[in-house]
């Protein structure tokens, strides 16, 4: 069976709860609970940041990236890396929970299991 990957955006929350498996302490004001992202994603892996290729081409769309010269991650000046990968603001709903407050969305990926 092939992966098929999904390149995600997805708000703080989601990325705290993928990372630690923990949810904000203010609970009462929790737009979403963690069981939504699987009613959103059944059977579905997400992971955090893009795949390799994701990047290429999101990057290539960058001034001055050179990215038919990376061969892999490696390849990535450092500081491209970081500013890929760090949250843009956004108020379009987080691809995970479809939260649609506002804020920083981060690179997520989702495959099927």
């Amino acid at each position: 069976m092939s992966k098929d990957y999904h390149d995600l955006r997805i708000c703080i929350d989601c990325a705290i709860y993928l990372a630690n498996g923990e949810v904000p302490d203010d609970d009462d004001d929790l737009e979403w609970k963690p069981e939504d992202i699987d009613k959103v994603w059944p059977k579905t892996i997400i992971t955090l940041g893009h795949t390799f290729e994701t990047m290429k081409i999101n990057m290539a769309l960058w001034p001055d990236c050179d990215v038919d010269a990376w061969k892999n991650e490696d390849d990535i000046p450092e500081n491209l890396q970081e500013i890929y990968e760090e949250g843009s603001f956004s108020s379009r709903p987080c691809d995970a929970c479809h939260s649609h407050l506002a804020g920083e969305r981060f690179p997520a990926t989702a495959h099927n299991a």
